[in-house]
Parts: C-alpha cells; sequence; structure tokens
C-alpha cells in the first residue's frame, strides 16, 4: 500500500491542472487518456496528495501552539512562533491551498468516474470509496486548521463549523458506501472521521457512537498513517525537527524541565505535579543532547523524537483517539467516572500510575493532558486548546509578545484563493483570524 500511494500522489499535479496543460504531448505527463486508463492511480493520487500535505501542516499547527517552537531563522515560521499568521497569496501557513487542490483532484476524479460510467465502463465502487472518505477527511483538516474555508468549487468562504458539518455529511455517506462495498479499511477511516466530526460539532452521543463503533469493528492496534518515504515522499516533521536534521523547529520551552535526557522522553506532568512522582512517558519522545542548538545557533535544541527518520509515517488517527473522545464524551455530558476510567485505561497502557479527579476541572486538566500525549505531533494541540479556550493559559510567560498582544489561534483562509477565487475579497482586513489575548 504505501507504493501505491507514496508513488501516485503527484498524479494530482495532473488532476488539478487545466485540460490543456492535460493534453501538452509530453511523454512524462499524465494525459487525459492515460488517467482513464488507470483509475487506481487517480484514486490513490487523491489519497496520497491528502497524506503528503499534512506532513508540513502539522508542523505550522504545532509552532502556532504550545507543542513546538522555532529554533530557526525563517521570518513566517517566527510570525508563527509568536502568534502572528501572515496572510499572503502564498498562504504563508502551508497547507490550505495544498488541501484544497487534493480535494479538488478528488472531485475531479469523481467527475472522471461518472463520465466513464456514462460512457458505458464499469468502475470499481471501492474507488469511488477512497476518493469520498478521502475528501471527507481533506474537509475536516480544514475545519480544524482553519477559521474559513471554501465549501465548493470558487464558493463563498463559510467557517469551520461549516467544514465540520460538511465533513461529517461526507464521510456519513462513504461511510454507507463503504460498507455496501465491503471496503473494511475505508469504513473504518470513514468512521472514526465521523467520530471526530462530530465531537468538534458538539454532538457528544454521536461522537461517542461512531468512537465506539470503530473500537468494536476495529482489529488490535489499528491504525491510519499517512505514508511517507525518504525520497519520495519526506516526512517534514523529521526533516525540520528531528534531530541530526534541520534543527529548525522544537520542543516549546515549557516543556524543557519535564524531559528525561537520560531515555529521551518527557516525564508525564500529572505524575511530576500531582503525584510527586517522575514517570517517562514513551508516548511523548523528546530527544535533547546538551550543547546542540538550534538553527538559530541560541535556542537549546529539543528534538521532538517520534519521527526521527524522513520516511517515518504519521498517524491521522486510531483506535486511542477513539478511546479519547469517548473520555471527552463522558466529560461533556458530567459522567466524570467515566471518563476518568478511560484516561487513567491509556495511562495504565503506557505504565503511567492512576490519578484521581472528581471535579469537571479537574478532569478536565486530565483530558487536556493525555491529548497532548497520546496525540503528540499528530496535528490536534492548536485545535485542541484554540477550541478549549485555553489558549492563553497553555501558553507560558513570554510566549505572548506582551500581557496585551492578541494571539492567533487559527490560520485564515489560503491567500491563493483570494487571488483566484472571484468570490473571495483578496483583503486581510476582512479575512478571519481568530485571536487570544493573555491577562
Amino acid at each position: 500500500m504505501l507504493g501505491r500511494i507514496v508513488a501516485t500522489a503527484a498524479v494530482v499535479g495532473s488532476l488539478a491542472a487545466c485540460d490543456s496543460l492535460l493534453e501538452v504531448e509530453d511523454p512524462s505527463r499524465f494525459t487525459d487518456t492515460d488517467l482513464d486508463l488507470a483509475l487506481d492511480a487517480v484514486a490513490n493520487g487523491v489519497e496520497g496528495s491528502y497524506q503528503v500535505s499534512v506532513d508540513y501542516l502539522f508542523n505550522n499547527s504545532a509552532i502556532l501552539s504550545d507543542e513546538m517552537e522555532h529554533t530557526g531563522t525563517w521570518a513566517g515560521w517566527d510570525d508563527q512562533d509568536h502568534g502572528r499568521i501572515r496572510y499572503d497569496q502564498d498562504g504563508r501557513f502551508d497547507g490550505g491551498g495544498t488541501l484544497m487542490r487534493s480535494r479538488f483532484a478528488g472531485w475531479d476524479a469523481l467527475a472522471r468516474f461518472d463520465r466513464l460510467e456514462g460512457e458505458g465502463e464499469t468502475i470499481d465502487p471501492a474507488l469511488r470509496v477512497q476518493v469520498n472518505v478521502a475528501i471527507g477527511w481533506i474537509d475536516l483538516t480544514l475545519g480544524q486548521n482553519f477559521c474559513e474555508s471554501v465549501a465548493v468549487f470558487e464558493g463563498p468562504a463559510v467557517s469551520d463549523m461549516v467544514m465540520y458539518q460538511q465533513a461529517r455529511d461526507e464521510l456519513a455517506a462513504a461511510l454507507a458506501e463503504a460498507n455496501a462495498a465491503g471496503e473494511d479499511d475505508y469504513a473504518l477511516w470513514a468512521q472514526a472521521g465521523l467520530a471526530r466530526a462530530e465531537l468538534y460539532l458538539g454532538n457528544f452521543a454521536a461522537a461517542d457512537a461512531a468512537a465506539t463503533a470503530v473500537l468494536a469493528n476495529a482489529p488490535a492496534g489499528w491504525e491510519k498513517l499517512a505514508l511517507y518515504e525518504a525520497g519520495t515522499a519526506t516526512n517534514w516533521i523529521a526533516n525540520i525537527s528531528a534531530f541530526g536534521f534541520n534543527h529548525a523547529s522544537g520542543i516549546r520551552r515549557k516543556w524543557w524541565p519535564y524531559v528525561d535526557d537520560s531515555v529521551w522522553m518527557m516525564n508525564d506532568p500529572l505524575s511530576r505535579d500531582w503525584l510527586a512522582v517522575d514517570e517517562p512517558d514513551s508516548r511523548v519522545m523528546i530527544r535533547h543532547e546538551d550543547g546542540v542548538l538550534g538553527v538559530d545557533g541560541v535556542t537549546e535544541f529539543y528534538s521532538q523524537w517520534k519521527y526521527t527518520e524522513e520516511g517515518a509515517d504519521i498517524p491521522l488517527t486510531h483506535l486511542d483517539e477513539m478511546r479519547l473522545i469517548q473520555a471527552e464524551a463522558a466529560w461533556a455530558t458530567n459522567d466524570l467516572p467515566g471518563a476518568m476510567t478511560i484516561l487513567n485505561g491509556l495511562r495504565a497502557a503506557v505504565g503511567l500510575s492512576p490519578v484521581a479527579a472528581a471535579t469537571s476541572a479537574d478532569v478536565f486538566t486530565v483530558l487536556l493532558n493525555e491529548r497532548f500525549a497520546e496525540l503528540f505531533m499528530e496535528g490536534h494541540r492548536m485545535n485542541d486548546i484554540h477550541r478549549f479556550g485555553v489558549v492563553p493559559a497553555m501558553m507560558t510567560a513570554g510566549d505572548f509578545h506582551d500581557t496585551d498582544s492578541p494571539r492567533a489561534t487559527k490560520a485564515p483562509l489560503s491567500g491563493s484563493e483570494g487571488l483566484n477565487n472571484p468570490l473571495i475579497e483578496d483583503d486581510a482586513a476582512v479575512r478571519c483570524t481568530p485571536l487570544a489575548t493573555a491577562g
């Protein structure tokens, strides 16, 4: 699967181009006829283009949050490190334009399937399932990272909540389609996305039901990965923030006192702060060696050590995320003992001591701690502290420019959309950028 998905991700460049470009006489380029004869590559290209777009996006999101900080010399990342999002035609918070191009490739693929079926060809239902699930996940990812997006081709800007609703509906339809086609793996991926979308929409019963269904139907250890391959589709997080590569982003300094250099792990904050013991957490791998600096030549470099090679795969979702969704649904509906049973179960699975929490506020602290650890460097942290409204509380002193400076908590629409979409005003003054203020 890795070879098929990664190798065909480049097909998207052809899919997203105009028809005249597809017809250029160039033996290195896919023509429209070529693609009609390689529909598996078309479907793999849609999914692959989504997968290879998330690494850079997740790294940017981590730098905007309290997960990572900029340790290099790039002005754009320094802005994000300090909570500034620069709206421009290049979409400086990279990923929005790439995600929307991937979605366009998905729409193009579905239109191709429709045309070929109209011409009397039989299309493997599995290909539609693959494309439709990928489109749903693209919209879900856009909602997580951008305060507004475009839901339809050349449409108006809509809010992240509208994107969640669209993703929820797309994934529900794709789930039914996957079940009908007997595509169990894509059914699980669709169901997991549905659980996440319902959670973000505040539909806790529906989120819990979807997460429970994944846990009931998935094999032990199930996860959905974004696949990378060094030299073909490089994992940008490893390339830019792993020890021995480009030391341009490292773990934010608020976490440095918890890092155990002897085992390259972070000690669990709750074990230290609540139980007065140090317990290394194998979910949060961080490598630090005295004297090793970031690219800036000044900052001590604390490397994320989850992705250590340029070909390391990135989890998009997994069973532990489903357990976290169950726990959050329980907490949100005031089933505090139920939430703590799940959260302490996650801690026990990695050898951490249980913690006691009786109040809603304390259970929330445990939930946020466990989401940080279980989903470390998987593109969740910024959206979590944004949606819970705790950005100022999570950013330590000095992470705001001063006590009155606002800090961006999500990115605006990609600037390239404003340049090319007649319904989008290419003006930062009218684009959304939610802000939090320290105080």
